[in-house]
């Protein structure tokens, strides 16, 4: 139970971290690229790619561009929480302080 608290304190602010990070990465190309559409530096090259990155997103979507972000930034998040599963796992494992009904036992 010593050791519930701190893996489940790492993986929720791993899954918060890790679903932010592709969120806000992909609302700041769509900003920036909605920005030059409107003031008018290379309009055309915006319009371009704003239109592509909804393609990119609605196919992730069904569809819907918001649903396809949201859906990449819950895989990336259920990525991390994985491996920051198994990376809690093995730190235990290798420190010793696994529990006693441990199948492996330490080499002499």
């Amino acid at each position: 139970m010593r050791t519930f608290a701190p893996l489940l304190r790492s993986l929720l602010l791993t899954a918060l971290l890790s679903f932010m990070a592709p969120a806000l990465t992909l609302a700041g190309i769509g900003g920036v690229l909605w920005l030059a559409e409107r003031v008018g530096i290379g309009q055309e090259t915006a319009q371009t790619g704003l239109a592509q990155l909804q393609s990119f997103l609605a196919i992730f979507g069904g569809g819907r561009p918001w649903q396809g972000g949201v859906a990449i930034a819950g895989a990336c998040a259920l990525v991390s929480v994985l491996f920051d599963t198994v990376t809690f796992y093995r730190a235990q494992r290798l420190s010793g302080q696994s529990g006693p009904h441990d199948p492996v036992s330490p080499r002499s």
